[in-house]
């Protein structure tokens, strides 16, 4: 994905919008992220509803929609990726940097950290549809 397609968009938006209650929302999720290293089944449930609370802050049903389409859509071959080991670890990892631009309040590094993160997926993605 490429600067200006809608996940990372919600990251941009998001930043502009999100208040203490949303950063407290995804700081329980990354906690709960952190515990869930060896359970990609938990993780997922975790990560889905991480990046649906961006989107909701982007403020954007458009966006809300298309992010849980998304999730839904790659919903199977993720839950394989997910079981690689160091592949929960990394995304959370990406969680975090995503995380701290929104507290920050600054759209281009939420924009930046979400594109690395989406790219991150989308290459782990694309090499185990290949197997």
């Amino acid at each position: 994905m490429r600067p200006g397609s809608p996940v990372h968009c919600s990251a941009r938006r998001a930043a502009r919008h999100i208040d203490e209650a949303g950063l407290k929302k995804l700081d329980a999720l990354l906690e709960a992220q952190s515990q869930h290293f060896d359970s990609p089944v938990n993780f997922q449930l975790s990560d889905q509803n991480f990046h649906h609370v961006i989107a909701e802050y982007s403020r954007n049903e458009i966006l809300i929609r298309y992010a849980d389409e998304l999730y839904t859509y790659a919903l199977n071959i993720r839950r394989q990726v997910m079981a690689e080991h160091g592949s929960i670890k990394r995304s959370y990892e990406e969680h975090v940097r995503i995380v701290e631009a929104l507290r920050a309040g600054d759209p281009d590094a939420a924009e930046r950290a979400m594109l690395s993160h989406i790219d991150s997926v989308y290459y782990t993605t694309k090499d185990k549809m290949k197997h």
